[in-house]
């Protein structure tokens, strides 16, 4: 039984499938909703600090904290070959960058952490290599520790695949639902400050478009965040998700966000969008735009607000799209028949292309039903 993860970050692209595989260890390993959403997020702060301040690859090594042949946490080493830290004491000071820019910080980490360990070496020559490693350490709770059994990942395998089983004889009869997106950063700039989620789940659907503040490494971090938060915690209703989104970002420089969840069984969809950012439901010759409401999450948001529904009609084609105001709405007013009858990521390429502003980052959703 293999308990341990290894992965190379080399840009921004790698950075999703290396949260999802620390995930899915800390899942098999027994850690909690809440344990996992804080090592998730000390991933996204390691792999960003070596985006900004390192700029070279890193190495990633996750495997179980073992004490007395008892699995008792994780261990997550991050090693980069970038200039090192200077100042180590001053680099644990909350808020404290060398480069002036906004992040969780080590001292963040730390206080999510049992243990974490820093080695660092700044580069003097060519000769002499550079660079810094993170050991981070969390323990599980306590009701979760076990002994390493060999049997252990063929017991989880065969519950879910139980749980899938049962799923698969309650489905009903219900429309054909698909999803897609994409985003863009605006010219020059490699990085976006946008970032989209696009979930498909037997019952429901989830879809977000996250606009970041500004634009750049900032941005992208609290998009980024935003995302993560909606993907490891969609099954919460959209009120609850908000705020957790909004406490998860209060270190960030803030987000604007669009949030729809579609329940396929009753044909319903709930959503809330909070700041710049643009819905529309087309159905047929109709279409509604789906209002947001004044804020920022992750700085400023109404204490009360209201999540909007629409029902669908059975019969009728729906489609559903979701964008920034990195795209112009003149969509809405040149689209003809045709357009309702591509399917998500060609229209949502479509779209972009057309009516994307090469001056901002841009992201589209779209979601479509027979």
């Amino acid at each position: 039984m293999t308990l341990e993860f290894n992965g190379v970050f080399y840009n921004p692209r790698d950075a999703s499938f290396i949260r999802r595989s620390v995930k899915n260890l800390g899942i098999r390993l027994g850690f909690n909703e809440k344990d996992l959403q804080e090592i998730l997020l000390v991933i996204t702060e390691m792999l960003t600090n070596v985006e900004k301040y390192a700029k070279s690859r890193a190495d990633i090594y996750a495997k179980a904290w073992i004490q007395e042949n008892s699995i008792i946490g994780i261990e997550i080493t991050c090693t980069d070959y970038g200039p090192g830290i200077s100042n180590l004491n001053n680099a644990f000071l909350d808020g404290y960058s060398t480069s002036n820019s906004l992040g969780l910080g080590l001292g963040a980490m730390k206080k999510m952490s049992d243990d974490l360990d820093i080695k660092t070496r700044l580069f003097e020559n060519q000769n002499v290599s550079s660079g810094t490693t993170i050991i981070f350490r969390k323990k599980l709770p306590l009701t979760s520790k076990f002994e390493i059994r060999e049997n252990s990942i063929d017991e989880i395998s065969e519950n879910i695949n139980t749980i899938r089983r049962n799923k698969d004889k309650q489905l009903v009869s219900q429309r054909l639902w698909k999803i897609d997106g994409l985003v863009r950063s605006k010219s020059r700039i490699q990085i976006s400050g946008d970032d989209i989620v696009k979930i498909n789940e037997d019952r429901y659907i989830i879809a977000a478009i996250i606009d970041g503040l500004g634009s750049g490494v900032e941005a992208k971090l609290a998009s980024e965040i935003a995302a993560l938060v909606i993907e490891e915690n969609h099954n919460l209703g959209l009120e609850e998700l908000v705020n957790l989104i909004h406490q998860y970002s209060l270190k960030t420089i803030g987000s604007q966000i669009l949030i729809v969840k579609i329940c396929k069984e009753k044909n319903l969809m709930e959503y809330i969008g909070i700041g710049n950012v643009r819905g529309y439901v087309l159905k047929g010759v109709q279409t509604k735009s789906l209002h947001s409401i004044n804020g920022i999450v992750g700085k400023n948001i109404p204490k009360l607000f209201k999540i909007s529904t629409i029902e669908f009609p059975n019969r009728l084609p729906i489609t559903i799209v979701l964008h920034s105001d990195g795209i112009s709405r003149s969509w809405i007013v040149e689209m003809n028949k045709n357009f309702l009858r591509i399917p998500p990521l060609e229209l949502s390429e479509k779209i972009l292309h057309l009516y994307g502003k090469y001056e901002d980052d841009a992201s589209i959703v779209v979601i479509q039903s027979n």
